[in-house]
């Protein structure tokens, strides 16, 4: 079999018996998660805007738009919610790619449509982070980035495919196809860096879109290339990273080992390689008053360096990519919620000030989220400490009652406690539902 066709067969045989208890317990938690990041991001410029330019052009009704009183079709609907789901960098993340603001939109979407059971919606979104994530990994995780793909955007619409695929029931055959017509039709640049665009945003509401429309053509028929993958001319990875990529690293423990158990989740409204930096400078700023500040000098990876230390702060999305602006801001107001990254707070006299004295400094030999942070004051103190992992990933967790937090957190604001609490109950108790479509009402505003 190709890569394809054996990531089609463990797609199509996965059943929920087949998932470890761990495994269960963070689908649920990526779940209410990404439907509170969802719910909040639908009032966000970009959430609005996406609903409003949609909506001109779908007259649907089959799938609810999270935190919002609009219905769409399937595809559209998934489309808005992956954006919205974006909009405020807090949805999780996992080496390279946001697959829950792809898989999840996508996979509620048509279980509204399909009228699927909780069993299938979990195991559907299991597969969905899997298939995700090995794909992304066979391209190298900073190899990708550093081309100028977005992988949120290239293999996201992968993990899409696959679950929306396994839960319209598609046989090895046609998961195939929908997997080779995913990548046939996947993208996603890196191109917003330069201007502070919304393009971030649209990245896994398309990616969701595409994975949907590549499943529901396979069901009727509808042939894909059953080597996408590591076809030489034309193949996924011999285009998007050729002569860097390991096909062994796509299936490799394929069913032993699960992706989703190495997800990590945000406290913080920002790109997850600012997380670090933000925590060192939480600490830090016990030691020395902001009047006393000489310079910061932050040291990141050369990868996180070039994504995230740049000083030209336009947009919020500017704010959200820089490690400039992250330490400032802690700096002025010692935390990094909402409010931080709000237009007037960007724009703030005081924190422009600040991000002149903050400096990134790319190291070859750092690796991963390790991030080390140094400051100086006018008395020639000197207060340093270095953040191996930020909070949220799995090796410093974020709890289930610390998930429940976020998620009420971002959910009641827009529609209300009744409401939060009833999709709190239905996702926690998801294996138990036998159609979800009570589960998606709630997702609406009133």
């Amino acid at each position: 079999m190709s890569i394809t066709e054996k990531l089609s067969d463990f797609v199509a045989t996965l059943s929920l018996d087949d998932l470890p208890p761990e495994v269960l317990h963070a689908a649920k938690k990526c779940i209410l998660d990404t439907i509170g990041c969802g719910i909040a991001g639908t009032t966000t410029a970009e959430g609005l805007a996406v609903i409003s330019g949609t909506g001109r052009l779908d007259e649907g009704k089959s799938a609810t738009i999270w935190g919002h009183g609009s219905r769409m079709s399937v595809a559209n609907a998934a489309l808005v919610n992956g954006v919205a789901a974006h909009a405020l960098e807090l949805d999780d993340w996992w080496g390279n790619l946001h697959a829950g603001s792809v898989v999840i939109p996508s996979v509620m979407a048509v279980a509204e449509l399909e009228g699927s059971t909780g069993e299938e919606i979990l195991t559907s979104v299991v597969v969905g982070y899997e298939i995700a994530a090995r794909i992304s990994l066979g391209g190298g995780i900073d190899t990708h980035y550093v081309r100028g793909w977005h992988p949120t955007g290239t293999c996201g619409t992968f993990g899409a495919a696959a679950a929306t695929g396994k839960l319209l029931r598609l046989d090895k055959k046609r998961l195939s196809w929908a997997l080779g017509l995913a990548g046939t039709y996947t993208g996603g640049i890196w191109a917003f860096l330069a201007d502070g665009a919304m393009s971030k945003r649209l990245h896994p509401g398309k990616a969701a879109h595409s994975g949907i429309l590549a499943s529901y053509l396979a069901k009727q028929g509808f042939t894909g290339p059953t080597k996408i993958l590591e076809a030489d001319f034309g193949g996924f990875y011999a285009t998007y990273v050729p002569g860097s990529y390991d096909l062994n690293c796509v299936t490799d423990n394929l069913g032993k080992n699960f992706a989703i158990l190495e997800n990590h989740f945000k406290l913080y409204p920002s790109c997850a390689s600012t997380h670090g930096a933000i925590e060192a400078a939480i600490e830090l700023r016990k030691h020395f008053s902001i009047d006393e500040m000489e310079r910061a000098i932050v040291r990141v990876s050369d990868v996180v360096e070039k994504l995230c230390g740049g000083k030209e702060i336009r947009t919020t999305l500017d704010a959200q990519m820089s490690i400039p602006y992250a330490v400032s801001a802690v700096f002025l107001s010692r935390q990094a919620s909402l409010s931080e990254y709000s237009l007037e707070a960007i724009h703030g006299k005081r924190v422009r000030e600040i991000i002149r004295k903050v400096d990134v400094v790319g190291d070859s030999k750092t690796e991963g989220t390790t991030t080390s942070v140094e400051v100086t004051t006018k008395k020639g103190d000197s207060y340093q400490t270095t953040i191996e992992e930020p909070k949220g990933g799995p090796k410093n967790p974020l709890s289930l009652d610390e998930i429940r937090r976020k998620f009420f957190g971002l959910a009641v604001p827009v529609v209300g406690d009744a409401k939060a609490e009833s999709i709190l109950n239905e996702v926690e108790n998801l294996e138990n539902r036998q159609n979800v479509r009570e589960l998606c009402g709630n997702l609406a505003r009133s």
